[in-house]
């Protein structure tokens, strides 16, 4: 999944090698491009395995997102209620 979405990050970069630097389309993409780098750097911890067969040593910084399950529920309730039945 991970080599997936690098591999479809390259190919978009690769398709808009040619464009204006200062077009629209560029700008666009810039935006698109640190969006997700700010998802990724609050959402994403990096994990190791630590002895024990069910202990992990996770990565955790001071951009990763802090939060309890209360918040993913809420989100999951309303993406609920807005989708079509």
């Amino acid at each position: 999944m991970l080599n997936g979405a690098r591999m479809k990050a390259r190919r978009s970069f690769e398709e808009s090698r040619n464009l204006q630097s200062d077009s629209e389309a560029v700008q666009q993409g810039v935006k698109h491009a640190e969006d997700v780098a700010k998802i990724l750097r609050q959402n994403v911890v990096q994990g190791t395995k630590a002895g024990e067969a069910d202990q992990f040593k996770l990565r955790i910084h001071d951009d990763t997102e802090r939060g309890d399950n209360e918040n993913v529920k809420v989100a999951g309730q309303e993406l609920r209620e807005k989708s079509p039945s």
